[in-house]
């Protein structure tokens, strides 16, 4: 059996198979490439021997920088087709239907504050904690933070943005001593060959 495929968006036009596959064989086994190109995008499926090393794949590289563009990661639609899998909202179903789509109450718990919880494999629900990091180097990306951040706690979820022109980061680990111990080494850590940079990382549970 195939694992799962994932779809990679915004890539540089002079992308090649080989760049991508090195790029994501450090999460898991690789077993096809296949780079396209339409009017407005160049995206690429991938498809990984495991599906537990896709979904590590999909969390380390969406909205990460390669070549210098934002790369989009996502599940590949199951059918191959382009773009990310997007299955249709209820409206739309009602609509296909030819009847009107019904209005739903508005949900105290989409209204709430974001939680700091996933859901794990089995369902249940776990505790992450996050930190986030401020004052990377223009070329670091999240791969290289995580491989940084793994050597004090187990790392497993990091995603790279820029707010008000300073770039950063959130890490997500499911156990709070690592989370503790990642913060205390990476707050004020100086990044050789990035012009004397120092990171600053703060807690956010």
């Amino acid at each position: 059996m195939h694992g799962k495929k994932i779809w990679i968006g915004g890539l540089p036009s002079d992308t090649s198979d080989g760049e991508l596959e090195r790029l994501c064989e450090k999460y898991g086994k690789v077993i096809d490439v296949h780079i396209r190109t339409s009017p407005r995008d160049r995206f690429a499926f991938v498809q990984f021997e495991d599906d537990a090393q896709a979904d590590d794949a999909i969390r380390a590289l969406d909205q990460t920088k390669f070549n210098h563009c934002t790369i989009k990661v996502s599940t590949a639609n199951p059918a191959g087709s382009r773009g990310p899998d997007r299955r249709p909202m209820r409206g739309d179903r009602d609509r296909r239907n030819g009847s009107r789509p019904r209005r739903r109450s508005p949900s105290p718990r989409r209204n709430s504050r974001v939680r700091s919880f996933r859901r794990s494999r089995s369902g249940s629900r776990r505790k992450v904690f996050r930190l986030k990091v401020e004052g990377m180097p223009p070329d670091m990306d999240g791969p290289e933070l995580k491989e940084i951040a793994s050597n004090f706690g187990a790392v497993s979820f990091v995603s790279t943005f820029t707010e008000r022109g300073v770039n950063c980061a959130t890490i997500e680990l499911s156990r709070e001593d690592d989370a503790r111990h990642v913060l205390k080494e990476l707050d004020n850590r100086r990044i050789s060959g990035s012009g004397g940079c120092r990171l600053s990382c703060f807690r956010q549970w």
